[in-house]
């Protein structure tokens, strides 16, 4: 359905006013959707006014400068939360408008690490530690990884074509789990579990 002009919006509304339907009737006979027919009745009555609003995308919250703000309060407190940023930028508005905007700076994420690493004594056996790794012989290192799979790690939902079902198979009542243990060497041999015992 195509924008009803201001011409066409104000006929309907007159229309109304003067009783000639209801909001359906009016709507239908001018071609225009009820619910917008309804807000543009409710715009007139409150400010006088008949024209569409403009389309378009709505305007960013925040301008180019109150980014950076945001930015360096998010590097400033790196552990505040969406609504302790939104508070701090003085930026009225919704938490997820916090979350578009920091999207906008794809450097910004939080990676924990732990505290300990500040204290003298434990920086001194990380620093000896790296100095004893180095010395290691990288073909003689072997890595070793377990992986598991669970049958009840199968996903609950999926999507479907509108009016189809979306059927799924899963094994029903006994959830069971398998474990792998593998490992890697630089050669790219990988370790017998026998060599375990």
């Amino acid at each position: 359905m195509s924008i009803a002009t201001a011409e066409i919006r104000r006929r309907a509304i007159d229309a109304y006013k003067m009783g000639k339907g209801s909001q359906a009737d009016i709507a239908s006979s001018y071609r225009v959707d009820l619910r917008t027919f309804q807000r543009g009745l409710s715009r007139f009555n409150e400010t006088g006014q008949t024209a569409p609003r403009p389309r378009g995308h709505r305007q960013a919250l925040y301008s180019r400068k109150q980014l950076k703000a945001l930015a360096q309060l998010g590097g400033k407190h790196p552990d505040a939360t969406l609504e302790k940023l939104k508070n701090m930028s003085g930026v009225k508005g919704s938490i997820m408008a916090v979350q578009r905007a920091l999207n906008r700076f794809p450097g910004i994420k939080e990676t924990l690490h732990a505290s300990e690493q500040d204290r003298a004594d434990v920086n001194l056996l990380r620093k000896q530690w790296i100095q004893e790794v180095a010395k290691l012989d990288p073909s003689r290192l072997v890595f070793i990884d377990e992986s598991g799979a669970k049958t009840n790690m199968t996903r609950l939902r999926g999507r479907a074509l509108g009016g189809n079902r979306l059927f799924a198979k899963t094994p029903y009542g006994h959830w069971c789990t398998t474990t792998l243990i593998s490992s890697v060497r630089l050669d790219g041999t990988t370790f017998s579990p026998d060599s375990f015992t």
